[in-house]
């Protein structure tokens, strides 16, 4: 039976509508991220720069929505924020500054890390050094910041896999004997004199707050550092350094067997170092002055009022003696 031509019409604005529905609705999905008022209670457990895998990347595809997500992968690390939080010293010295920022919290990270979202338009009022010409993201420790009332780290997370960290510290161990040049990033400063450069890193090391390599033209040698969280409270301190101790340990590393030294204690301040060892002779000489030092040190952190208070937190470096 042949349709009248006002119902060929009818049906085909019928279906014209409904195909726009569909695509506005792909759209709306990918685009309506909620936006929760967020807190950040510590600026030290800032990432500055993030390795996006494969895993991640689809991960944050899939919550935010290919547009968005790409936002984020450009704007999330030093490079794109402004020059006052641009560079390790400056986010030292703005650090109390960087409590004035707006920020939103977007969702978690694989691992449960926050994504929070610094808009342009709502810190128009921070130092000029400080404030965005753009939208920014920052990516922290899920326990240094407060959704709402409530901690980050309601995220249901699975704690960090032991297997990750190894593999991540045998990448960048088996690179020692290149002065790490195969896993260092881009330059992120410099001293006055251009002889201490330090470079950000290629790889993540799964549970830090930050890692980066310092190449020290004069002595002729690059050397990795990683931060860890840490606490104000000393004991709690403590048992995250030994955890960190106790990974290190663990760990079957390809270029090198390790030996544990004795630890060195100096009031709550704590060293452990562990040096690679030839137990059959076959040891490449390039390893054979590596050491990876793991310490508890004293520093500071911002409490939840806005008040400066001792931190203790874990580090770890890797150099040659």
């Amino acid at each position: 039976m042949l349709q009248s031509p006002y119902l060929q019409i009818i049906m085909r604005c019928f279906f014209i509508v409904i195909a726009l529905y569909c695509v506005s609705g792909n759209s709306l999905a990918q685009n309506s991220v909620i936006r929760q008022t967020a807190q950040v209670l510590d600026y030290g457990q800032l990432y500055s720069t993030i390795f996006w895998d494969e895993v991640n990347t689809a991960d944050l595809r899939s919550k935010l929505g290919a547009a968005l997500a790409e936002k984020v992968l450009l704007s999330s690390t030093e490079s794109a924020w402004p020059p006052g939080i641009a560079t390790l010293t400056g986010r030292t010295e703005n650090r109390d500054q960087m409590m004035g920022y707006t920020v939103y919290y977007l969702c978690a990270l694989v691992d449960g890390r926050a994504l929070l979202v610094v808009p342009a338009q709502e810190n128009e009022t921070m130092p000029a050094n400080m404030k965005p010409s753009k939208d920014i993201y920052f990516i922290l420790l899920s326990t240094a910041v407060l959704v709402g009332s409530e901690a980050a780290d309601w995220i249901d997370s699975e704690p960090e896999p032991v297997q990750n960290f190894e593999h991540q510290m045998n990448t960048i161990t088996q690179d020692f004997s290149h002065d790490f040049s195969n896993v260092t990033n881009m330059s992120l400063e410099e001293d006055e004199e251009g002889m201490i450069i330090i470079y950000g890193s290629q790889v993540m090391l799964n549970g830090s707050t930050q890692i980066y390599f310092t190449e020290d033209l004069y002595a002729g040698a690059t050397a990795f550092h990683a931060d860890f969280p840490g606490s104000t409270d000393p004991s709690t301190a403590l048992k995250l350094y030994q955890a960190l101790v106790q990974k290190v340990a663990a760990l079957q590393l390809t270029c090198c067997p390790l030996s544990k030294n004795e630890e060195l204690l100096e009031g709550k301040l704590r060293t452990q170092t562990f040096n690679t060892y030839d137990p059959k002779g076959k040891l490449d000489i390039k390893y054979q002055n590596m050491v990876i030092e793991v310490r508890l040190i004293q520093g500071e952190a911002f409490g939840k009022e806005g008040q400066l208070l001792p931190e203790w937190r874990p580090t770890l470096d890797i150099y040659g003696q």
